[in-house]
Parts: structure tokens; sequence; C-alpha cells
């Protein structure tokens, strides 16, 4: 009887090793395995035969020269109507910027700012300029000539808007798509409504006996410089998966309105969660799948070769 126990000991024990194999072959690869890769990619810095990092400055010749417009950014959106206009300078004996628009009438109007430096020697000018007209695009050109007699220019455009609305891909946690507004002084109200790409540009923000309900925020809802992140309710209207245009539409204090953007965004719908079948056991162990696997392959081992002594034990008697 003794034996018997010792027997059926072994085999259940071998059983339950191998049961335990199998679920670690069946084990998805674990962010332990992931910390096993080495990154094999340089860091961009320059290094000698013994590790040395080496420096390397760049200065610019004394007879070269150059001039270029460094802020704001060419096609940036800006929503105020004072604007600093930085060139950086290398060189450069004189300089002019030049700003041009069309009026109300389209023609164009054009308007020059002379060199704010006191000296060539410095690297950058800095124009304070007040754009003179409403939402319109504005084109900057800096005109200079260089110490060695060479005409240099570089040029940008930009936009005015009272309200500049902005997508970065940013969501909420249940996938709901996150827009950057921000406004000058003048708007003290926005209305935000939601439209199908394709097809015939249904409004999204509608109740239930099929009405819009747009967003409507008031000033108060934006901080100390105008600007709001937005998180869009799609999950609540039900949206489906795809692309949406997001209108914002800016009113000033009497109703008027001042501003129109639009701005493209993407929306994929959060997957409800499945209840985990697996063992809560072996999802918080601190272990890899590999070491997992080896240690159950060097159990059954051990569990098998006890076995297989017991059978020969019991043959010699």
């Amino acid at each position: 009887m003794q034996k018997r126990k010792k027997q059926l000991l072994g085999l259940s024990g071998l059983a339950v090793v191998g049961i335990m194999t199998g679920v670690a072959l069946c084990l998805p690869a674990s962010a332990y395995d992931a910390d096993m890769v080495t990154d094999s990619r340089e860091e961009g810095t320059s290094t000698g035969s013994k590790g040395t990092t080496v420096t390397v400055e760049v200065r610019p010749d004394e007879k070269t020269s150059d001039v270029r417009i460094v802020s704001p950014k060419n096609g940036e959106q800006v929503t105020s109507n004072k604007v600093q206009v930085t060139v950086s300078t290398i060189n450069i004996e004189s300089m002019q910027l030049v700003m041009s628009y069309k009026g109300e009438d389209g023609r164009e109007i054009t308007q020059t700012f002379n060199d704010p430096r006191s000296s060539a020697s410095e690297l950058s000018a800095v124009f304070d300029v007040s754009l003179p007209l409403g939402e319109t695009d504005y084109s900057f050109k800096a005109v200079a000539t260089g110490t060695n007699g060479a005409t240099l220019e570089d040029a940008i455009t930009i936009s005015y808007r009272a309200v500049s609305v902005v997508s970065k891909g940013e969501t909420a946690e249940n996938n709901d798509p996150i827009i950057h507004i921000t406004a000058n002084e003048a708007v003290n109200k926005l209305q935000v409504q939601v439209y199908t790409k394709d097809g015939d540009s249904k409004p999204l923000f509608v109740n239930s006996d099929g009405e819009q309900e747009a967003l409507i925020l008031g000033r108060d809802v934006l901080d100390e410089n105008g600007h709001i992140a937005l998180t869009l309710p799609f999950e609540k209207y039900k949206a489906q998966a795809g692309t949406y245009i997001v209108a914002v539409v800016a009113y000033d204090a009497e109703g008027k309105v001042i501003s129109m953007n639009r701005v493209e965004v993407k929306y994929s719908p959060k997957a409800p969660e499945t209840p985990s079948t697996g063992s809560m056991l072996l999802d918080t162990l601190n272990i890899s799948r590999m070491d997992y696997l080896l240690t159950g392959l060097i159990a059954f081992g051990a569990v098998a070769g006890f076995a297989v002594y017991l059978v020969f034990r019991k043959n010699r008697r």
C-alpha cells in the first residue's frame, strides 16, 4: 500500500508539472521579455575610440552673411493683433522688415519697419508689429544687406484669427478627442459642433428629437490666456469610428460672428472590456515567460526522474 501511494504521488506530480508547462506555453510574451532586447540605436553624440565625447563647434565665417525670420513660424496662426517678429542676423549691415496684406477692397497694402538694432554686431532683431486689419493673412519679408555687400531676403506668411483651433491627436480615457481652443479678448462666446466628413455632413451633437445641440462655451471657461483643452463628447452621442470636422464659431459681446474655424479629428471608439479568464496568480508573477517555462521544465524533469526511480525500485523487488 505504501509503495502504491508513492507511485500515485509521483504520477500526480508529473501531471501537475505537465499542466504548468502547458500553461506557460500559452502565456503571451511579457514586458519582461521585451526588456531583454537591447536598443542598439546611436544616441546622436560623437565619441572617440575610448568613449570620449567630441564637441563640434561651428563658427560662421566672417565673410558669411545671413538673415532668417525665426518667429513667428511660416504658416502659424496667431490670435493676438500684437506680434513680435524676431529676425536672426549674421554679419548684416542694414535691414528692413516689410509687411504686406490685402485690404478690405482687395488691394495690397505694405508697411515698412526699420532695423531696430543699434549695431551690425547684434545677432537678432525684434520688431513689434500691430496687425491693422481683421482676420486675414499677413506676409513678412526681411530684406538685408550683408557686410560683404550681398542682398539677402527671408519671408513668411501668418494668419490672424480671433480664435485658433488645433487638434494634436490627444484623446481622453474613453477615446473622446481633445482639441485646443485659444481665443483673444474680443471673443465672448464659442459654439462648437461636429460634422461627419463623408457623405452629407450630418451634425453629431443632436438630441433625441434630431435637433442640434451644439456645445456653448462662455468666456468664463477659458483660462487667463484665453485657452481651453476641450474634450468632445463623442461617446455620449454614440459616434462611429471615422474622421470628423469640428466647427468652432466665435461671437463678440454683441452676438456678432467674428471668427469661424474648422479642424479635423479622428475617432475610434474604445473597445468594451472583456472579463479575464486567465489566472490572476500568473498575471502577477514577476517573472518572464521564458523563466516560467524553464522552471516548469526543471520541475517536470525532477518529478519524472522520481517517478522512474519508484518504478525501477518496484521491479527490483
